[in-house]
């Protein structure tokens, strides 16, 4: 019987013997992640497709940054930072997996996004950039309040939501207007430090 299961079926009244409660609970609570492959598949099953996602934003950033349609240079600096940050929680995946005993996930492998075939503009870059933050924060969300079962997987999601929340805010707030077209250096500080 996993945790959940255990107390949604355990009355208070029942665990009100004090330590023996105690005891009961303990052994009752499985704690081993590789006690059931139940949990170890559906956790990898996430991991999976957030490694894969965060390939793509990489190497969709890349593509973005590298087509020269990004002619603000404080907007690219931007860009090239949101891309770092991709990076960085591709490789920390990586590192979940193999902590779990599953290979590593090929960033040579990703591709970018297919929209980025149909980029013109800064706007339609910006544009697609902003969908990719606004798709990856509902997918951690997604994630970490659905049936996560690893608590280091689950506190992984849970601290990179709010990153691709925080993206997708700047983007739209960039193409709304609400944020200047071009981000001061300040600005820019505060993007690195969040």
């Amino acid at each position: 019987m996993n945790r959940r299961d255990f107390l949604k079926n355990t009355s208070l009244l029942s665990l009100a013997g004090g330590a023996g409660a105690a005891s009961l609970l303990l052994s009752s609570c499985e704690s081993s992640v590789t006690s059931n492959d139940k949990v170890l598949e559906t956790d990898l099953a996430f991991l999976t497709e957030a490694v894969e996602m965060e390939g793509v934003a990489v190497k969709t950033y890349d593509a973005a940054a590298s087509s020269g349609l990004i002619t603000d240079t404080s907007l690219l600096s931007v860009a090239v930072l949101y891309r770092d940050h991709h990076y960085s929680h591709f490789q920390e995946l990586n590192a979940l997996r193999r902590r779990l005993g599953f290979a590593s996930y090929d960033i040579n492998i990703a591709l970018p996004d297919a929209r980025v075939s149909g980029l013109t503009n800064q706007t339609s870059v910006l544009t697609l950039a902003r969908d990719l933050e606004l798709q990856a924060a509902e997918a951690y969300f997604r994630w970490v309040t659905g049936e996560l079962n690893i608590p280091e997987v689950r506190r992984f999601f849970a601290n990179t939501y709010p990153i691709e929340t925080a993206h997708f805010i700047v983007l739209k707030g960039v193409l709304s207007g609400d944020i200047p077209g071009s981000i001061d250096s300040s600005q820019l500080e505060f993007l690195k430090r969040s």
